[in-house]
């Protein structure tokens, strides 16, 4: 095993360091944490806080990131804790207070655009495209509510989609949904070939725990189940929920699909549900 290294960083077989990832160009430095495991295997890259007010999946990389143990690891693991530091700091929603952009609207990046195109790159290029898994954390923005979910990105490869679904299972929230936004984090990964995830959970503003507990529970628990062959483990669905999910047959959808509902213009929504019809037997 050699050691893991990024920028200045580098972790040796066994070890795990933290640091910063600088954006060149910029003063923004990213907090990262390496982790080189003792056995081969895949590197797994996750960031957090690409929008910088959605906390639970912030918070996740932080604790995820000081409870690894290297010795436990089969590969590697970089872990950007935030990504958009100004955001985070400025709490705002969606943009990167320096240049108006939304970073995740402006992936692979450019290392001689405006702040978020720069950011990007740097975390494309360092972080995304060295590995073989990737997972970006996120959930509602501070005026956002949202129950959670899981968007995956076709890449045109059927190999690299079924493990971004693989991926998407093991990662355990009950809705994954095929994302058809050019320019985010994940769709860049499945362009370059890498099975790619970007997890939903919390919102408005909140360090919710358990949306931080979703989160949390993935890396602990489902993550490890990622193994040497780059092929995830699909865990098993609970009795009674048993999960949406995306299935392509040719150019459709199978039934399954959670499909985005958008409008035309400016608009307020008000979705609800029943629950289905009680048994003819119920004494209600």
């Amino acid at each position: 095993m050699e050691a893991l290294t990024l920028g200045a960083l580098r972790a040796e077989p066994g070890t795990k360091v933290t640091g910063f990832l600088e954006v060149p160009g910029t003063a923004i430095q990213m907090p990262v944490t390496l982790a080189q495991g003792t056995v081969p295997g895949p590197l797994l890259s996750i960031s957090a806080g690409v929008h910088g007010g959605e906390y639970p999946g912030i918070e996740a990389a932080i604790q995820t990131a000081a409870s690894l143990d290297p010795q436990q690891v089969r590969g590697s693991v970089v872990i950007v804790h935030i990504v958009d530091v100004p955001a985070f700091h400025g709490r705002n929603i969606y943009i990167c207070p320096l240049d108006g952009k939304n970073p995740n609207r402006v992936f692979p990046g450019n290392p001689k655009g405006t702040v978020s195109e720069r950011l990007a790159h740097a975390l494309f290029s360092e972080v995304i495209a060295r590995a073989q898994f990737y997972v970006d954390l996120h959930g509602g923005d501070i005026n956002e509510g949202l129950v959670p979910f899981t968007i995956i990105m076709d890449s045109g490869d059927r190999e690299v989609d079924d493990r971004a679904l693989t991926l998407a299972r093991v990662y355990g929230i009950r809705y994954v949904i095929r994302g058809r936004v050019a320019g985010g984090s994940y769709a860049a990964a499945a362009q370059r070939g890498i099975p790619a995830i970007l997890p939903e959970a919390g919102g408005q503003g909140l360090l919710d725990q358990q949306a931080l507990q979703i989160h949390l529970r993935a890396h602990v628990t489902r993550l490890k189940t990622v193994r040497g062959d780059l092929r995830p483990r699909p865990r098993r669905p609970c009795p009674g929920h048993p999960g949406v999910h995306l299935e392509r047959d040719g150019s459709r959808d199978r039934a399954g699909l959670a499909p985005w509902v958008r409008s035309a213009g400016g608009s307020t929504a008000l979705v609800s549900s029943a629950p289905p019809p009680a048994p003819s037997s119920s004494p209600w």
